[in-house]
């Protein structure tokens, strides 16, 4: 189990995660991406960061106005566990 970042947004909860030495940041269990440091991944998704999301269609989703704060102090500490090699995360409940 791996200690995280969440954040609530309008569509959903984000996540930074520590996975294999990288800070991933996660959406609906799913790593869009990642890099060195977890101050790193909030900066990206408050600024903005797009990327295309699987669901009943394809659509492209901009951070840049869902209000994510790129200050980790913000963000609220969480437990993810990674459930497969693709990069997959499974959130488990707070402790």
């Amino acid at each position: 189990m791996n200690k995280c970042y969440e954040y609530q947004t309008s569509i959903g909860h984000f996540y930074i995660v520590k996975h294999e030495g990288r800070y991933h940041a996660v959406y609906t269990g799913i790593s869009i991406w990642s890099c060195a440091r977890p101050d790193e991944v909030a900066a990206v998704l408050g600024y903005g960061y797009k990327f295309n999301h699987l669901g009943a269609e394809i659509s492209e989703i901009d951070t840049s106005n869902l209000g994510i704060p790129t200050d980790l102090s913000d963000w609220t500490h969480c437990y993810f566990m990674p459930f497969n090699i693709r990069g997959n995360f499974l959130h488990n409940s707070w402790t």
